[in-house]
């Protein structure tokens, strides 16, 4: 055998059974909203001690301020589960980033790359012409060093 009360909100039942918990007797709520006649409802409340009434009005009171908090803890804990949806979408947002600049990191040091060894090349070209003139023109010299010139500055 176990305590149980039915649980009342703003004197309307809810139909929930709570185990182990006493409540307030909402007879008289019940009474009225069926529409009993006044004077019987009159004389219940008649009836009932100072005491019995000022607890019945506590026990409302509490019931419905423990309906307040567990609104407000189920509020709580649905921004919990927001904030943790949203911290997780944004550490994936910067995953996507950082991946993305690495890319783009690599993408620009293999054209450097390219760039560099084509110039490079080149450079390799001038000084086989210079080589290859034997007494090396003033022309080719000059040609050479305008060329060495052009490679310093794009490089």
């Amino acid at each position: 055998f176990e305590v149980a009360g039915m649980q009342f909100v703003g004197g309307r039942p809810t139909y929930k059974l709570l185990p182990g918990v006493i409540g307030e007797s909402f007879a008289l709520a019940v009474a009225e909203r069926l529409k009993l006649p006044d004077a019987v409802i009159q004389r219940a409340n008649e009836l009932l001690d100072t005491e019995t009434r000022k607890m019945g009005e506590l026990i409302r009171d509490l019931e419905d301020q423990k309906l307040v908090v567990e609104d407000k803890q189920r509020e709580l804990e649905k921004r919990d589960f927001e904030m943790l949806q949203l911290k997780a979408d944004m550490e994936k947002q910067q995953r996507k980033l950082e991946a993305k600049q690495l890319n783009a990191r690599r993408e620009e040091a293999r054209k450097f790359a390219a760039r560099l060894e084509e110039k490079e090349q080149l450079l390799e070209d001038i000084l086989e012409k210079l080589k290859g003139s034997g007494g090396a023109s003033k022309k080719v010299v000059a040609d050479s060093w305008s060329n060495i010139r052009i490679v310093k500055r794009e490089v």
